[in-house]
């Protein structure tokens, strides 16, 4: 319940509520993985590098950035092509205290996803 008033509170300007929409579909793609749509609407949406970093910075209901989302979805190679665009965002935390590489050791994915995430950095 209290996402929704979130929700609701978001989309009180056109601005917000185009924010949101944008929001909302880079998730869908990141927890199935759709690199490609993912990458196309930042491109084609945002042409402001500042906006682009804002809104692959912008957390979910549980502080969750769009790399935690893609690990913990399974889709290593998506949140390595995000951590391209913003590399900081290897080193945010959520509300559980982890970072991207937590939820992949958790998973027992760590060498694949480290080796991923890492390799993609330089």
């Amino acid at each position: 319940m209290e996402a929704h008033h979130r929700t609701q509170d978001f989309e009180e300007t056109d601005g917000d509520a185009d924010n949101l929409r944008l929001y909302q579909q880079l998730y869908s793609y990141a927890t199935h993985g759709n690199t490609n749509r993912f990458n196309d609407t930042i491109a084609n949406e945002l042409h402001n590098p500042n906006a682009r970093i804002q809104l692959l910075s912008r957390r979910s209901p549980q502080n969750n950035t769009f790399v935690h989302i893609a690990v913990s979805s399974g889709h290593v190679e998506l949140a390595a092509k995000i951590l391209q665009q913003h590399k900081p965002l290897l080193l945010e935390k959520n509300f559980e205290g982890d970072t991207a590489l937590h939820i992949a050791a958790k998973a027992g994915d760590i060498d694949t996803t480290t080796n991923t995430l890492l390799r993609k950095l330089n």
